[in-house]
This record gives C-alpha cells, structure tokens and sequence, in this order.
C-alpha cells in the first residue's frame, strides 16, 4: 500500500482538524454528519475508525513513520 505525499498531508490536514475539535469541544462525541471548517470531518472520523478495527490504520501510521525515516537520511 503505497501513499503519495498529497495523500499524507490530506490525512494530517485531517487529524489536525479532529485534534483542534476535539480541543473545542472535548466533552462532545464526533457524530458522523458532523463538520468542522467546512470540512466533513465526521466522515473522516467514521473511516479511520474502521481502518483501525480492521488493522490497517497501523500500518498507514507504521508506513508513515518509515517514510518520515527515509526522508530524514
């Protein structure tokens, strides 16, 4: 499973969002039509929580950590 760069910012762009939400709003579960910034972040949420059950979010966050290796050298 390959990613491409835009791919990772996309995703960092979106947990960036999910981080500051959840800064504003702590208390308050993610619903899944839920937006934040004009941005369907309860989508996002909704489908990185199914990565995770199915175990592929760790590797997306293993490869990640591999390729900040890489670009370090």
């Amino acid at each position: 499973m390959e990613r491409t760069v835009r791919s990772y910012k996309e995703w960092h762009k979106s947990y960036e969002l999910f981080v500051a939400y959840k800064k504003e709003f702590p208390d308050t579960p993610m619903p899944y039509n839920a937006e934040y910034h004009g941005y369907k972040l309860g989508h996002w949420v909704d489908t990185e929580r199914r990565k995770y059950k199915k175990g592929k979010l760790m590797l997306l966050l293993e490869e990640e950590a591999h390729r900040k290796k890489n670009d370090d050298k």
